[in-house]
């Protein structure tokens, strides 16, 4: 995001790219249900990517997902680990949930040294 808001064209396109692979993925999974009832984030770029996750959703409204996902006030912290980050009541839900993978890689760890 740092390299594409400098002019860097490269990176503007990488992540045109991205962001595009992102959203055929998301409407060709939503086009085999009879409703989209949540969009989730998760893992590095769903949980630490404001910008990447508006760039995605900004472009699904045919889905019923909107945009705005960068207001920090619209962040509601439903439970431990999963944020809700969309204006609730107006579309789609778009959460943000944690994945804790590196606490299970500590456990998992801690488990296999007999810790």
């Amino acid at each position: 995001m740092r390299a594409r808001a400098e002019g860097d064209a490269a990176a503007a396109l990488a992540l045109a790219t991205f962001t595009l692979s992102c959203r055929r993925g998301i409407a060709s999974m939503a086009a085999s249900l009879d409703r989209l009832g949540a969009l989730v984030f998760t893992g590095e770029i769903g949980e630490d990517q404001p910008e990447v996750r508006e760039e995605i959703c900004s472009a699904l409204t045919v889905l019923g997902v909107r945009g705005g996902l960068l207001v920090p006030e619209l962040k509601d912290l439903m439970r431990e680990g999963i944020r809700r980050i969309d204006q609730a009541g107006k579309g789609v839900p778009v959460l943000v949930v944690a994945t804790g993978e590196t606490q299970q890689i500590a456990a998992e760890t801690r488990r296999v040294l007999g810790m």
